[in-house]
């Protein structure tokens, strides 16, 4: 398959429709990201999740597309994931709220980054029939305007 091809099959599936197979929160939540954020800007979930990425068409932001299970905890790690945070766009810090006690003791020191320049935006299932036990944490920037508020979801949008 030629490289224009592939490129071209890329960019049908980044734009598909909602007939993918995705799990519906997961897809839903990639709508909220990518119609409440700008195209420049980088998401950070604390969770393995690189369909979100995919969909959203936003990139991950930390330097890693894995935080969970203490993969890449060492104190040296945790400050090259700040590092990488301070430096780019991240608007939205999203969090499973299940496994948000589990987040903060195995990332201490991102988890503190995150307390000190985010605040909760609030709470979602985005359409999971769990309700809460789906539910997902939103975070924003201190700082970034708040341009609307999503029509489906009732949470900020910062672009």
């Amino acid at each position: 398959m030629s490289a224009e091809r592939i490129r071209a099959n890329l960019t049908a599936f980044a734009g598909s429709t909602r007939s993918q197979p995705v799990a519906g929160r997961l897809w839903n939540l990639a709508d909220y990201v990518r119609d409440c954020t700008r195209p420049d800007d980088r998401v950070f979930a604390t969770w393995f999740a690189p369909e979100l990425y995919f969909f959203s068409r936003r990139a991950f932001a930390g330097r890693t597309v894995a935080l969970f299970s203490k993969h890449w905890s060492e104190p040296r790690f945790e400050r090259g994931t700040i590092r990488a945070l301070e430096g780019a766009s991240v608007p939205i810090v999203l969090m499973p709220a299940a496994t948000a006690a589990r987040f903060d003791a195995d990332y201490p020191l991102v988890s503190s980054y995150i307390r000190e320049h985010y605040h909760d935006a609030g709470q979602s299932a985005f359409g999971d029939p769990q309700g809460a036990a789906g539910a997902y944490t939103v975070l924003l920037l201190n700082g970034r305007p708040i341009t609307r508020m999503h029509p489906t979801w009732l949470l900020p949008c910062v672009a």
